[in-house]
């Protein structure tokens, strides 16, 4: 294992047999100062180490096992970071530290690297997918509330105590009451009631805009593009695509919407802007016959750009349609692989990470 030309950190306390390869090893030696007002100094600065040397008889009353969940705990250390044990099997001080880097170890948050220096050491390097700050599984371990708070975690589960022989353990049981069903049909009931109450009041904001209208013209001029495009909008029942439809018509374009069923009447079609409304099969449904569908769009009204404005679920399907349209058409979103990244909360969690920007802690959940 080679540390000259990494950031390493070294947190023995006192000098060891190999004092002349330390000051090799890493460009910060904590020496005799208090390792944990080291690492807090380091983590407010948002630094991170390539490799963090541990050993005993630092300053302070921390241990190798806390200043090690500090390090995990405060995303210190880089992932594919080494960790470098001295004396590990030597010192009883490194024993509770060792049984947590095995804890981690069979979690394959860290992977043991054979002693690559001299005999005595022990090398884990942290894995490469795990995401820096993050929990390890040793410290779900933890059962002290001091810990707990080194460690940033709390107990999932409250400590449960052995249960008397006088009363067993019993779960209890809570049996959700059905809703009836008169209340929900007094509700919907009641909603449409209401919005009936409120038509008057819509119809008079209607006629004032009107008026408005009517007495002192429209409150905007309408653009005279130098050249018109033809711009397909898609997700004719969102609000948004109602508003880029409308400022896209302002500006001289000639506009056509797009919504997936079952949304055939949604408002957008309405608009004074729109020359013509589509009806699109589901893309997650039918990822074939949707893509024929917008083809066939494009191809018909000569369409220069797609505006999507979809629910989430469906950005992904106009990010990747891009790559398959005529060359002079364009997808107002971003590439396939792009969207992808960004749309799932795991992978922008990492992108967040690689940036060094502060993000919540996140794990990717498989199973349970």
């Amino acid at each position: 294992v080679q540390l000259e030309d990494l950031a390493t950190w070294d947190l023995r306390g006192e000098p060891t047999s190999v004092g002349s390869e330390r000051q090799l090893m890493g460009n910060k030696a904590v020496g005799s100062c208090d390792a944990q007002t080291f690492l807090s100094s380091r983590a407010a600065a948002r630094e991170m180490a390539d490799a963090i040397i541990l050993g005993t008889g630092q300053a302070g009353s921390a241990t190798p096992a806390d200043l090690y969940q500090q390090v995990m705990s405060n995303g210190l250390l880089k992932a594919g970071g080494l960790l470098v044990l001295d004396a590990a099997s030597e010192k009883q001080e490194m024993a509770s530290l060792m049984e947590n880097i095995e804890v981690d170890i069979q979690a394959s948050v860290l992977s043991l690297r054979k002693p690559g220096m001299q005999d005595g050491f022990v090398v884990a390097e942290l894995s490469k997918g795990w995401s820096p700050g993050m929990p390890t599984p040793s410290m779900c371990g933890l059962s002290t509330p001091e810990a707990e708070s080194s460690a940033g975690l709390r107990q999932r589960k409250p400590a449960q105590s052995a249960p008397s022989p006088e009363k067993p353990c019993q779960p209890d049981v809570v049996v959700a009451q059905a809703p009836s069903p008169w209340a929900a049909r007094l509700r919907t009931m009641w909603a449409i009631a209401f919005l009936w109450a409120c038509s008057p009041l819509l119809l008079l904001w209607a006629f004032v805009a009107w008026a408005r209208h009517r007495v002192f013209g429209a409150a905007f001029t309408r653009g005279s593009p130098k050249k018109q495009l033809r711009v397909l909008v898609t997700g004719g029942k969102m609000s948004k695509a109602s508003a880029v439809a409308r400022a896209v018509g302002r500006d001289g374009h000639k506009v056509f919407t797009a919504e997936i069923l079952p949304y055939r009447f949604c408002h957008t079609r309405f608009c004074t802007y729109v020359s013509k409304h589509y009806v699109l099969p589901r893309p997650t449904v039918q990822p074939e016959e949707w893509e024929a569908t917008i083809q066939a769009i494009v191809a018909e009204q000569k369409i220069d750009l797609i505006i999507p404005c979809t629910a989430p679920v469906e950005s992904s399907a106009y990010a990747h349609l891009r790559e398959r349209l005529p060359p002079h058409v364009r997808v107002f979103a971003f590439d396939g692989e792009t969207s992808d990244e960004l749309d799932n909360k795991f992978t922008f969690n990492q992108v967040l990470v690689k940036a060094g920007l502060r993000c919540p802690e996140t794990a990717n959940m498989e199973c349970l």
